[in-house]
């Protein structure tokens, strides 16, 4: 401000509306902004408020920085990682991400419905996420067990996903895609307003790939040719009156992959997964007298999996076609009150409850024809809880949860959580937290059944207990920093394990593991419009046993996003680093080791061309092609899978 005021003085009279204008924005710039986040304590709060660690990654921050996929908006969270084997993408998060387990230890809400499915309780964060990252709004990303208020999932962490409204589209919009890999994509939206607080949404995404041409795996003495391609297919719908939301999705993806688990015939093209996904949702708020606030939720969902893997039969020479076939569906509900007790005192109950419907499993050879497992269990499961947030003093708030949920497979899980949040000043808070969650055992995993495989039906639930200390500081809108160090310990921790007596594969609960570590997180924000963010994790995982370093784990993370307008040309340039230090495969061998890598990726774009209804975005991944690898999932014939080179691609957007 000081030389704000010195240049006004002697700057000529024709720069002084310059001079005032800067000073204003500077002005506006230091006003002291804090992030809302609703996740945290399913009600919507300042996240120096919230009893978690959070980060806010905005519609904006997905624009300029060409994220194309939930995948891409996970990486920039601050010890988040994505691991991928060409079939799924798997997310790690504190160190601790294991290839195959369907990302099943991260609750995924889309505008609050579950998207985690009933068979293997996946949550796909690629081309398989059922919507479109255009349709993104905002994602709120809350670290540590939240099974107190999420039940099952919400292991690790939950993360909600709030689309745009359709009031906000204000008309039709349609994006065209293409790039590198054959890749096409395009997409039709139209939104509007109905009346003075509805509005319609109406999205439809297709996309295709052909993917990588050849995919060298020198362990195994060959090369795939042509079996990398995919296809995806979406459809969104969502209808607002007042407070009632309904909201509608149908998803598909096919997508063929080498076949690297044991006796397939992996260097055959023909290998190919299809999902498919699908959900209807009902939510309304009924506002009671004294502040009271009831919220209810309905829902049906459908979820189906169809695989076609052929495998070498029994001389060696001759292929066998084995299919694998999965089908759920289900429904449920839940009911919260929001209970005002005063001016400093909020509580929320809730209960919720599922039924599964069907849930099959299938599993049978083509031809000849031989039916291994047709199992259809039907399960159901329950949950009541309670969230209290109290003023203890004007800077001291307590926040604290309790849920039990009860399962007809296993029986009960209780989940505590209990937060003390020290407020020296608005935009500061020092929080002090402790949380345990739980993973029920899935479908898949208590009944799959295969020559190879056996089921286990007396798994018991997968625990986490996690402390916690987070500091989070705001200094107007141009800086934000956030630091947390965290203890989390892992027990009946569910793996998949060889049989000594029958040599077949099942899964069975064993030993534990600990995770200890730090993130940083660091955002700032200049007069001129740049910005930029920087996150970093030391994550330390090690078996409670042995005392063994886990497989896969990195003990760095780190990213660096950076914007700046370029105000000549009415373009954007977004550049971020993506950061993985080196990661141990199963066989814990320094030679087959997945390096670690730096990775950087730039966006250019312009919003130059609104008001003739136009945007162009041009994203390069991978700048420096550089050759990386994710190590492979302990199940397959590879230690280690290369990843893809330079990405390019370029993307249209029309309004009208």
């Amino acid at each position: 401000m000081l030389l704000l005021g010195l240049l006004v003085g002697v700057a000529p009279a024709c720069c002084q509306s310059e001079i005032e204008a800067a000073e204003g924005e500077l002005e506006r710039l230091m006003a002291v902004t804090v992030r809302s986040v609703h996740a945290a304590s399913r009600r919507a709060q300042k996240s120096t408020e919230a009893p978690a660690s959070v980060t806010v990654v905005t519609r904006e921050e997905i624009r300029r920085y060409g994220h194309r996929s939930l995948a891409d908006i996970l990486r920039t969270v601050p010890g988040f990682y994505v691991s991928y084997d060409r079939f799924y993408s798997y997310v790690g998060v504190r160190g601790f991400g294991r290839s195959g387990d369907f990302n099943a230890k991260i609750l995924v809400l889309l505008n609050g419905h579950r998207i985690n499915e009933n068979v293997y309780d996946g949550a796909y964060p690629e081309t398989a996420f059922p919507i479109d990252a255009d349709l993104i709004e905002r994602v709120e990303v809350i670290r540590g067990p939240g099974s107190s208020l999420y039940g099952t999932n919400a292991f690790f962490g939950v993360v909600n996903i709030i689309t745009i409204r359709g009031r906000d589209l204000k008309g039709g919009e349609a994006a065209l895609e293409g790039g590198s890999l054959a890749t096409v994509q395009a997409r039709a939206s139209f939104g509007a307003a109905i009346g003075d607080d509805g509005g319609v949404l109406l999205s439809a995404t297709t996309a295709q790939s052909a993917g990588q041409r050849r995919i060298d795996y020198p362990e195994l003495g060959g090369s795939l040719l042509e079996g990398d391609g995919e296809r995806a297919d979406s459809l969104f719908v969502s209808y607002s009156r007042g407070r009632l939301t309904v909201e509608g999705l149908a998803a598909s993806r096919k997508k063929y992959f080498p076949g690297l688990y044991l006796g397939q015939r992996w260097e055959d093209s023909s290998n190919y997964g299809a999902d498919t996904r699908g959900y209807v949702d009902v939510h309304h708020e009924l506002s009671l007298s004294k502040g009271r606030m009831l919220e209810s939720r309905v829902y049906f969902d459908r979820y189906q999996f169809d695989g076609f893997n052929p495998y070498l039969d029994e001389s060696g020479d001759g292929t066998i076609v084995s299919r694998e076939f999965a089908n759920g569906s289900w429904w449920g509900g839940e009911l919260l009150l929001h209970q005002p007790l005063g001016e400093n005192h909020q509580m929320t109950l809730g209960t919720d409850f599922r039924f599964n419907l069907r849930t099959r499993l299938m599993t049978y050879d083509a031809d000849p024809y031989l039916l291994y497992a047709d199992t259809r269990p039907r399960t159901a499961n329950g949950a009541a809880f309670v969230q209290d947030d109290i003023r203890l003093a004007r800077k001291l708030r307590l926040s604290a949860g309790l849920r039990y949920d009860r399962y007809s497979t296993f029986g009960g899980a209780l989940s505590p959580r209990v937060g003390l949040i020290y407020e020296p000043a608005s935009n500061t808070a020092v929080k002090l937290l402790y949380g345990r969650s739980f993973r029920a055992p899935n479908s898949y995993e208590l009944f799959y059944s295969t020559p190879t495989y056996q089921p286990n039906p007396f798994l018991r639930p997968e625990r986490i207990g996690s402390t916690e200390a987070v500091l989070e500081r705001y200094s107007g809108k141009r800086y934000r920093f956030s630091i947390s160090a965290f203890d989390s310990r892992i027990s009946n921790f569910i793996n998949q394990l060889a049989d000594p007596e029958t040599g077949k594969i099942g899964y069975l609960n064993v030993g534990g593991y600990v995770s200890r570590g730090v993130e940083l997180e660091a955002e700032t924000k200049g007069a001129g419009g740049w910005e930029a963010r920087a996150s970093y994790g030391l994550h330390r995982v090690i078996d409670s046993v042995n005392r063994q370093w886990l497989a896969g784990s990195p003990l760095h993370v780190g990213r660096l996003n950076a914007a700046y307008p370029i105000r000549r040309l009415k373009l954007t340039a977004g550049a971020s680093v993506q950061i993985l230090s080196r990661r141990l495969t199963s066989n814990r061998e320094p030679e087959s080791a997945a390096g670690a890598y730096l990775l950087p990726s730039l966006t250019i774009s312009t919003d130059r061309a609104k008001r003739r209804g136009m945007d162009v975005a041009l994203t390069i991944v991978n700048l420096a092609d550089r050759a990386f690898w994710d190590p492979a999932g302990d199940e397959l014939m590879v230690q280690r899978i290369r990843q893809n080179g330079r990405l390019v691609r370029a993307k249209v957007t029309f309004r009208f």
